[in-house]
């Protein structure tokens, strides 16, 4: 009896996102009884293009398994909070379809929301982001943007965007849905998903590509 309790008094359980993410080569499916508590410092906003052209060779799937599997390896990590944001979202623009108070799990119907809009406000979008982050308190504050690439005219370019983020310090990211270009990025700042099967190595590249 007393080794099947072992991890149990040593404080330790297993951490039921790890065990998911196992799967994707995390090896580290314990957790510290006191982790849960220790959110840290680092605010990570992913934002997904769910325009009508992400319908084009399914690309709105891709997009949603890279939105998933980002949310939760960063919130298997212990010092981030993270938060996403659809875009369009029927009349509006964005959505914020989770809070960095709310878990995966907690949103997890919202993340099936997929081409709902017939256009690209992909710099409105951002800016949202970066608005959200800077009425944050989180040390360092990073952008995931999730899209095909093509954004239409909106109330902010994407130059405007990258240079508001610049200027406080926030970090943004691509992640390419079938395309090798994202319009206003370099291509040391984004990764292309192609594949899903290879969609872990992806992720994983990009995860420790940002916070390195």
């Amino acid at each position: 009896m007393r080794g099947r309790n072992k991890t149990h008094e040593r404080g330790i359980t297993f951490d039921g996102n790890r065990l998911i993410l196992s799967q994707m080569g995390v090896r580290d499916v314990f957790r510290a009884q006191s982790e849960s508590k220790n959110r840290g410092h680092v605010g990570l906003v992913l934002v997904r293009d769910i325009s009508a052209s992400m319908a084009n060779d399914e690309r709105y799937i891709h997009a949603i398994k890279s939105d998933l599997a980002l949310s939760m390896a960063a919130e298997s990590l212990s010092k981030m909070h993270v938060s996403n944001i659809v875009f369009p979202f029927k009349e509006s623009e964005f959505e914020i379809i989770k809070t960095f108070d709310q878990s995966v799990e907690e949103s997890l119907s919202k993340f099936t929301l997929g081409c709902k809009g017939y256009y690209t406000p992909t710099g409105s979008a951002l800016m949202a982001a970066v608005d959200l982050l800077l009425d944050s308190q989180f040390d360092r504050k990073i952008i995931f943007l999730i899209t095909d690439g093509y954004p239409n005219k909106s109330e902010f370019t994407i130059v405007e965007v990258m240079e508001k983020a610049k200027c406080n310090g926030i970090e943004i990211v691509g992640v390419g849905i079938k395309t090798d270009e994202i319009i206003g990025f370099e291509t040391d700042t984004f990764v292309t998903v192609d594949d899903t099967s290879l969609l872990s190595i992806e992720v994983s590249k990009l995860v420790h590509q940002i916070l390195s």
